[in-house]
């Protein structure tokens, strides 16, 4: 199957990789399908919201999909909606109350 990969080149805009009886494509970005010879298309009208990182995908060679992922503050399939908290890394909530329930509870 390698001579057949080398000589014939499949992958439009990707890396072959040699299998049983068959190959597969490596896409580079923008690039999908089984050959890598589909534009994605999937965040052409910028769906994702709020900073949102837009991620296009392909299913069955020619549906054009996309994942959004949310900036901190933010969720939702477009990262529409606010989220109440949103914490990074080391961070630290204090919460003030006169409700005695809630003394020597732990978030997490």
């Amino acid at each position: 199957m390698d001579w057949w990969t080398n000589r014939h080149a499949p992958c439009a805009h990707g890396r072959c990789y040699d299998g049983h009886a068959s190959y597969m494509c490596l896409c580079e970005p923008g690039w999908g399908g089984r050959n890598c010879s589909v534009v994605l298309r999937g965040c052409a009208d910028s769906p994702c919201a709020n900073r949102g990182n837009c991620l296009p995908w392909l299913a069955n060679e020619t549906d054009h999909r996309f994942n959004c992922s949310c900036a901190p503050g933010f969720y939702g399939t477009t990262c529409e909606k606010i989220t109440t908290m949103s914490l990074e890394k080391s961070s630290f909530v204090e919460v003030n109350t006169s409700r005695e329930e809630v003394i020597g509870r732990r978030f997490s």
